[in-house]
């Protein structure tokens, strides 16, 4: 019974002293990994501005972990439908009320 005690005491301070070596990694991942969302986000919301601007249109950013980032429209009551839409825009899907859909810059930023 002794030596299985030992044993895991050696397990848990090998765990310990492992985890704490592993810290600064693990910040340093994270402040990157903080860094390229910041980036991302911004470089998503330029192209949407863009995209707003160029056609007119109240545009919004939408993100679900089915689609992932896409762009929201919604139109006035009634008078714009899915193929009215420019044929930059790809993958339209149509709700209730909003219209989501991706371009393929969009896509080849996030990809």
């Amino acid at each position: 019974m002794a030596a299985l005690s030992t044993h895991m005491q050696l397990s848990v301070y090998a765990s310990l002293s492992l985890s704490s070596s592993l810290k600064p990694l693990i910040s340093k991942i994270q402040r990157i990994a903080f860094s390229y969302r910041y980036y991302l986000a911004f470089f998503l919301l330029e192209i949407i501005s863009q995209l707003a601007n160029k056609y007119s249109l109240p545009l919004k950013t939408g993100y679900n972990s089915t689609r992932g980032f896409f762009v929201q429209y919604q139109p006035a009551e009634g008078v714009d439908s899915p193929s009215e839409l420019p044929s930059e825009f790809v993958k339209v899907v149509k709700t209730k009320n909003v219209i989501n859909f991706t371009t393929s810059e969009l896509v080849s930023a996030v990809g």
